[in-house]
């Protein structure tokens, strides 16, 4: 059996159900009343959001419209003001990134944080650790299951190095590889701790149209095979457009429009966001 058949085996209790985008079943992620000032200014002003197993949704708006921000309150990296996040039916609100992390969320940033000195492979292995991670004393004496632990740790790098199209550049540098390369490097080290939901923050900067056309195949099997839900944030509008089944747009830190991408785009109060006219 392949590493990657492997890998599909063990990440599969994920997988998508039939009724995954069915709203009579319980949110994955919840958001209501989210808010986050910086000294005064509001960057983020009673967000609300509900996220479906295996669902994709966008999230798009202007420059300083409050889509990182809202990332970085749900993925632990800055506390909220006011409001919750319920994740998978437990409130999160002010978790640590590694408690959100070990709940189940994984993410990216628009700029890159691989450990450029490690290669590519490693840069997945230690994420992949969050699963397979040996206690302190099998650490130590490197006995009880430490080395079928490491073992099944590469294992699981090699199979998303493989996934993500990778494997050829498993032993160069993480920060000598092509761009490209590395903004798949980054989701395959996100996949590796067995997330329910991945969050993409600008995947596609910096890549040309065929980057972006693989790009889009490689997150929408992601969901297809795992079941992992997906929130993207995106100026590519063509990859909104033909990815994500739900998009929310953000105007200074307030949701002004949800629905469809044909019908956030013919909506008057996006057009007005962007173009800056009613």
């Amino acid at each position: 059996m392949s590493c990657l058949a492997r890998l599909i085996g063990q990440l599969c209790v994920n997988q998508l159900p039939e009724t995954a985008l069915d709203k009579k079943a319980a949110p994955l992620l919840k958001s209501e009343a989210l808010c986050k000032n910086f000294k005064g200014l509001q960057a983020l002003r009673n967000h609300n959001v509900e996220l479906y197993p295996g669902e994709i949704l966008g999230i798009i708006g202007p420059n300083g419209s409050g889509k990182s921000t809202l990332f970085n309150v749900i993925t632990g990296f800055s506390p909220p003001s006011s409001g919750s996040v319920v994740f998978d039916g437990t409130i999160i609100t002010g978790w640590r990134p590694d408690r959100v992390v070990g709940r189940g969320i994984a993410r990216t940033f628009q700029g890159s944080r691989l450990f450029k000195a490690l290669t590519a492979a490693e840069n997945v292995e230690v994420a992949a650790q969050k699963l397979g991670r040996p206690g302190l004393l099998a650490t130590l004496t490197r006995f009880g299951g430490y080395e079928s632990s490491q073992i099944a740790i590469r294992e699981r790098a090699k199979a998303l190095m493989e996934l993500v199209g990778l494997s050829r550049w498993s032993e160069r540098r993480a920060g000598d590889l092509p761009y490209g390369a590395q903004r798949r490097l980054e989701i395959a080290r996100a996949m590796a701790t067995g997330p329910k939901l991945l969050m993409l923050d600008e995947p596609a900067a910096g890549l040309n149209t065929h980057e972006t056309k693989d790009l889009m195949e490689l997150i929408r099997g992601l969901r297809d095979q795992f079941g992992v839900a997906i929130i993207v944030v995106e100026h590519d509008m063509d990859l909104i457009g033909n990815l994500c089944e739900r998009v929310q747009v953000l105007a200074q830190g307030e949701l002004i429009c949800e629905g469809t991408f044909d019908v956030v785009q013919r909506d008057p109060r996006v057009r007005g966001a962007y173009l800056g006219h009613d």
